[in-house]
């Protein structure tokens, strides 16, 4: 706090100087990092306990609950949200209590609890004070020219547009009688617009299947308005709050940060739950390395903005961030802190094969660049170190620099603990000799 100086304050939309202040301006900083491990945690933690209450729903009810419910009994009544539904199981059951559901959800009564706001649904990074919901279901009407082209694939001899009860999920009447469901079981989401799905309804399982997700929009919370999907419409757009990806909550009761580098086909196959198509989703990692480009002089339009570094006394950077890491800790075997012939520290990282041919095809590339060829190592988003890339590197590599070799060894290894991945002991030492990779 101390290094926010005075003048830092005055320039800070002209604010008095006070301690109240810095504290304030300490926190703004600290959100504006896309990657604020903090915020993360608790994101995590939230939509953890909101999943864990959807389990609980359907528990009691054997499905998860419509987005939009009608009234308490859910069949008559006002709409309100599902996460005011939800508010006996995560223990605001007074707050509940207070809501009328005979009256709409902006009317004067319940609008005077949005101020109540628990703060489960509201991102970290948010002002304090916000009404604003962050997590989202997202609801599917799904009568899509593709969803019936995937129950053509799946029953070809039907005609391309024949009802059939195996298209619509429900368990009462024929297919005459549930034609107001609407919904065609390949492109259905977790949140129907007509009754919520049931594990039993996720043919391509839970663990690829969308609950919640992430999403910054001005939505109060016990506001019936959730993210409208149709597979013949452009994906909507998640996320917001953080720069690399958005979290969220699977039908498994996991909890996930998607990195924006998936493509839209990707997002489309979790968000359904019986398209037949299950996707391996990329995920932002805690610890990414990257390929980096030092800038020239007579580049100066382009050396500012988020993806560029100042390395001390060296050149600017330019981190290649709009590109997939070339590793991150899911793809190291181990990692190690230790110390050099010449006493320095190090930290040494070795990665898998398939890892390390990539890695070698990358550095191979940026060896070619040389001088300009460097890397830069980025642990919660903060970059760590910069090694230049004199020759191409294979299965391993090691870095030293101005850091706390065996606590930046022992995050590494943390992220790669909450992967299942790497069993090398934190105390292990690496005395590395001739054969150590270049930096």
């Amino acid at each position: 706090l101390r290094n926010l100086d005075t003048q830092t304050i005055e320039n800070h939309s002209k604010v008095p100087v006070t301690e109240a202040n810095r504290r304030r301006i300490y926190r703004e900083r600290n959100f504006q990092n896309s990657f604020d491990a903090t915020a993360r945690r608790r994101v995590v933690d939230d939509l953890t306990q909101i999943i864990n209450a959807l389990h609980r729903y359907h528990e009691r009810h054997g499905h998860f609950p419509t987005a939009n419910t009608q009234g308490k009994d859910g069949k008559s009544g006002p709409p309100h949200s599902w996460r005011v539904d939800l508010l006996p199981l995560l223990g605001y059951q007074d707050l509940y209590d207070q809501y009328r559901f005979d009256e709409s959800w902006d009317s004067e009564h319940n609008a005077s609890l949005l101020a109540k706001m628990p703060d489960i649904y509201r991102s970290p990074l948010d002002k304090p004070d916000s009404v604003n919901t962050s997590y989202f279901g997202v609801v599917s009407d799904d009568l899509s020219k593709r969803a019936a082209q995937l129950q053509q694939v799946r029953e070809p001899s039907r005609g391309e547009f024949e009802l059939d009860e195996s298209a619509f999920i429900g368990d009462q009447g024929d297919a005459a009688s549930q034609h107001g469901y609407e919904q065609y079981t390949p492109e259905a989401t977790v949140f129907w617009r007509q009754r919520g799905a049931a594990f039993i309804d996720m043919l391509d399982g839970t663990s690829n299947c969308i609950a919640v997700i992430e999403a910054k929009r001005n939505v109060p919370w016990t506001k019936p308005e959730e993210i409208e999907y149709s597979a013949d419409q452009p994906l909507p757009k998640f996320g917001g709050w953080f720069e690399e990806g958005m979290h969220a909550a699977f039908a498994d009761g996991t909890v996930k940060f998607l990195s924006h580098f998936n493509d839209d086909e990707t997002f489309r196959t979790l968000l359904t739950i019986s398209d037949g198509q299950p996707a391996t989703p990329l995920l932002v990692r805690r610890l990414r390395v990257h390929g980096a480009i030092a800038i020239s002089g007579d580049e100066p339009e382009i050396a500012t903005g988020p993806g560029m570094y100042q390395v001390p006394g060296g050149p600017r950077l330019r981190i290649l961030t709009d590109q997939k890491p070339i590793f991150t800790e899911a793809d190291l075997a181990e990692v190690a802190s230790g110390v050099d012939p010449s006493g320095a520290d190090i930290v040494f990282m070795s990665l898998t094969l398939k890892a390390a041919k990539r890695f070698l095809a990358a550095t191979t590339e940026l060896s070619e660049r040389n001088p300009s060829g460097y890397l830069a190592i980025l642990l919660d988003g903060k970059v760590v170190a910069v090694p230049k890339v004199h020759a191409p590197i294979g299965d391993s590599l090691t870095i030293t620099g101005n850091f706390d070799a065996k606590a930046l060894a022992d995050q590494i290894q943390a992220a790669m603990n909450e992967l299942g991945a790497g069993s090398v002991p934190l105390s292990a030492i690496i005395e590395v000799g001739d054969n150590r990779s270049r930096r």
